[in-house]
């Protein structure tokens, strides 16, 4: 494993203990998001859009697109929770179905157990 992904895997890891949350179980996600006091609201929208998460003063928000598949839309709901949690100095990130940014490694750590 490179030194970057090492780095990555550790931040998640040390996000998912700092919760209380293994690394050998996948997350229930809606029951993650009510603890953290992240305001999420699934609407379907157009195919294009994965969801949208917006950070002010104590207050989070994320849109999730249901319209899309269960997979997909973890996958998003994990990238968002990166930006709210781990990202600094965020306030809002909208993002498009594959168009995430280099930083989706380190959301795989946070929402994916490790396969192998």
């Amino acid at each position: 494993m490179a030194s970057n992904e090492k780095i990555l895997e550790a931040r998640a890891n040390k996000f998912r203990r700092e919760l209380g949350l293994g690394t050998e179980t996948s997350l229930d996600l809606e029951k993650l998001l009510l603890t953290l006091g992240v305001l999420t609201v699934y609407k379907p929208l157009e195919s294009d859009f994965s969801g949208m998460a917006l950070k002010a003063n104590e207050s989070l928000f994320m849109l999730i697109n249901s319209a899309l598949p269960v997979g997909r839309q973890n996958f998003t709901i994990g990238h968002e929770i990166y930006h709210l949690f781990i990202q600094q100095d965020f306030n809002f990130q909208m993002c498009n179905a594959g168009l995430f940014d280099k930083k989706d490694r380190e959301v795989q750590h946070l929402v994916l157990v490790e396969l192998f």
